[in-house]
């Protein structure tokens, strides 16, 4: 007898609602029936039978419906329906305890449109509700936006599983939710926060907010306004945090780079020259603790290396000298001397056993004065930016940008940067300056402008920054 159902709201066969009905001992509060109602008003509504009523009964009989739905028992399916119809239908603040036989009906028609379609169209409801919350005055809550659905999930307690729509429901909700790791969601504790505040991704990693607020400030993921907000009403993604936090947990002071890598505050200041150390952000102020550090993991790839790199040898040769010595003598600065010593251009380079410091590498300053004097493939960068058609007083952002990687890679040489073949290739493949572009399309100049603005191609590097405006080559329209 369907009549027992609770789905079942509409006789299939007079099209009359039906009206919940106690009879007896039996037919209590823990077994009610769904009766013909008695009312003669009621008699005279006609109403179709449901989708989802339609569903349960076809099921039960053997027939076969929607995918998503023939993957959860009928319970699961028939109370996702309606528990997600009746937010679709009577919004978000609408509570289960006054849902009335008639609501749950239309609650169920609601949630039939986006169930019977599988998971794409209910993902696409879940997003379409989140948008509706978002209209509403006040922060956007998962209760705002999911309504008596989030509540019916977020119960301490089930009773019964509520199937596969509770999965559905946590992934909008990590996604756009602040959240922390280990927090109760729908039943589940969060494992991995994907939003989350400043100050619950500080308190979560051991941070400090306020630096941490600050990093992310200095590299662009929270607005730069956000420096003087407080740390709890700052929202972002967890994952656009990680780099950060990864930089604060590893984060060595400059000051203490002497002493970590046996060298003076001069060697310090060259090995940041030359990138073989760089800051963990380009930004200078004050405010940004972050400005005066480096990486620590870095900083001990960099020792690694020098120790792999150069043999150990029991005494000092005769005609070897610290790095410090070695500038001093060839009168050479000392990013130059660490270059090439970097880039393995001083084969008789050693260190002292014992000692992982760069006060133990030694050096042979005429081998240092016979490499300068060979002659060099390459270019020094001035040239470099002049052949490129750039302004050389502006245009050496290209070797060393705050924000980027340079465009031109490049090596100290002296005051200047040199720059070998293979850069100058690169670069050439890949970009070309405004000025050069009528040479490059064969084009007059302002028919290039003309067709640069009606295909919407734009420079990657402004003019006022670089003295030209850089194009990607892949970019240009064809003439």
């Amino acid at each position: 007898m369907i009549w027992t159902l609770s789905v079942v709201r509409v006789c299939p066969v007079h099209q009359i609602p039906l009206l919940s009905h106690r009879g007896g001992n039996w037919d209590d509060g823990a077994h009610e029936l769904q009766a013909l109602p008695w009312q003669s008003d009621a008699l005279a509504v006609g109403r179709q039978a449901s989708p989802l009523q339609g569903y349960v009964v076809a099921r039960l009989a053997g027939a076969s419906g929607p995918a998503w739905l023939e993957g959860q028992g009928i319970e699961q399916a028939v109370r996702a329906t309606e528990m997600l119809g009746a937010v679709i239908a009577f919004g978000s603040e609408q509570k289960a305890s006054n849902m009335t036989e008639n609501m749950w009906d239309e609650a169920g028609r609601a949630g039939w449109a986006a169930v019977s379609e599988g998971e794409t169209a209910i993902r696409a409801t879940f997003m379409d509700l989140l948008k509706r919350a978002e209209t509403k005055p006040g922060p956007t809550h998962p209760k705002t936006a999911y309504g008596m659905l989030y509540a019916w999930m977020s119960a301490s307690r089930f009773s019964k599983d509520p199937g596969p729509i509770r999965a559905l429901l946590q992934e909008p909700i990590l996604d756009t939710a602040p959240l922390t790791k280990g927090q109760i969601l729908l039943g589940s504790p969060v494992e991995a926060p994907r939003v989350s505040s400043v100050a619950k991704i500080a308190a979560g990693e051991l941070v400090h907010p306020r630096t941490l607020r600050n990093l992310l400030a200095d590299q662009g993921v929270i607005s730069a306004s956000d420096r003087e907000a407080p740390c709890g009403h700052i929202f972002l993604r967890y994952d656009d945090a990680r780099p950060s936090i990864r930089m604060l947990k590893h984060a060595v002071p400059v000051s203490r780079l002497p002493g970590l890598l046996g060298a003076s505050r001069p060697m310090v200041s060259a090995l940041l020259e030359i990138g073989a150390l760089t800051r963990l952000t380009g930004v200078e102020a004050a405010s940004s603790k972050m400005s005066k550090a480096v990486d620590g993991l870095e900083m001990a790839a960099f020792l690694e290396g020098m120790q792999a790199r150069l043999p150990e040898v029991a005494e000092k040769p005769t005609t070897m000298v610290t790095l410090a010595k070695a500038a001093e003598k060839g009168r050479v600065k000392l990013s130059v001397i660490l270059s090439m010593l970097l880039q393995g251009r001083l084969q008789r380079a050693c260190r002292l056993a014992g000692s992982p410091s760069l006060s133990a590498v030694l050096v042979d300053p005429r081998e240092i004065k016979s490499k300068l004097a060979l002659p060099r493939p390459g270019m020094s960068g001035e040239l470099a930016l002049i052949i490129f058609g750039f302004d050389p007083s502006r245009g050496r952002r290209v070797f060393c940008h705050p924000k980027a990687e340079p465009l031109i890679a490049s090596e100290p040489y002296g005051e200047d940067v040199w720059v070998s073949p293979a850069a100058l290739e690169n670069f050439r493949q890949k970009y070309v300056a405004k000025k050069r572009l009528p040479l490059i399309m064969g084009v007059r100049p302002l028919a290039i402008e003309k067709l640069l603005r009606e295909r919407g191609v734009k420079p990657i590097w402004d003019s006022k920054e670089f003295g030209a405006a850089i194009y990607e080559r892949v970019d240009l329209p064809t003439v």
